[in-house]
């Protein structure tokens, strides 16, 4: 699972004085890109895995998708 950082678009946008919709898209391919390595990895370790990019705040994301999934496990990567 990606979170996009409600905050982070804000953030982006005062910085690159971009749209909105241009700083989201901008998140959501790097987002699309992270997840799709991580899934590559996990099916070279013959993992099974779903892929989930959502936008948010990512502990309120993190917590909704946990119970929409019924999961008895998270681990959470402090970055990247």
């Amino acid at each position: 699972m990606h979170v996009i950082n409600r905050f982070e678009i804000t953030k982006y946008i005062e910085i690159s004085h971009d749209e909105e919709a241009v700083v989201k898209k901008e998140l959501q391919d790097y987002g699309l890109k992270y997840l799709s390595h991580v899934k590559d990895l996990a099916k070279g370790a013959e993992v099974p895995v779903e892929v989930v990019l959502a936008e948010g705040i990512p502990a309120e994301e993190i917590v909704r998708t946990a119970k929409k999934e019924n999961a008895d496990l998270i681990v959470i990567g402090s970055s990247g």
